[in-house]
């Protein structure tokens, strides 16, 4: 599977928060996270750009917009990845991320349900669906927010 892949499921899952999820897929949608929220940042540290273009100004806030609508998938990832590793959500509040990062997850049961080593298993579908679709599956399952 591609980084495109997990970061469609973590999308489509949004609000399923009592799941599990991969070191991948946690590191797939943190890199992508990253890209949209820090990359626009380094435009702005450049001098020469505080004179500011016509064409440059609305696709750095689109871009960074994209990275704002991110931010909801990145904390249910973050909290299923908690889950993964057999822990509280509430873990999020000391801020462990790069322990996310580097510790692997259980590999048996644990009372957030079975394994994601099995690729085949969580991340079934997660190839054949679009990115379209990923994000009208992850609206619905937000149903709790409205």
């Amino acid at each position: 599977m591609s980084a495109w892949d997990f970061i469609k499921h973590a999308i489509a899952n949004v609000g399923s928060v009592g799941d599990r999820a991969s070191r991948l897929e946690y590191i797939s949608l943190l890199g992508i996270s990253l890209l949209f929220v820090v990359g626009p940042s380094f435009y702005f540290l450049n001098e020469r750009t505080f004179v500011f273009s016509n064409i440059a100004t609305p696709l750095i806030a689109i871009i960074s917009f994209i990275g704002f609508l991110l931010a909801i998938p990145f904390w249910s990832t973050s909290l299923r990845r908690c889950h993964d590793l057999g822990w509280s959500g509430w873990w999020l509040l000391l801020s462990p991320w790069p322990l996310l990062i580097v510790l692997p997850g259980e590999t048996r049961t644990n009372r957030f349900g079975p394994p994601t080593h099995d690729i085949k298993g969580i991340y079934a579908n997660a190839k054949s669906r679009s990115m379209r679709s990923a994000i009208k599956e992850g609206l619905n399952s937000l149903y709790w927010l409205f």
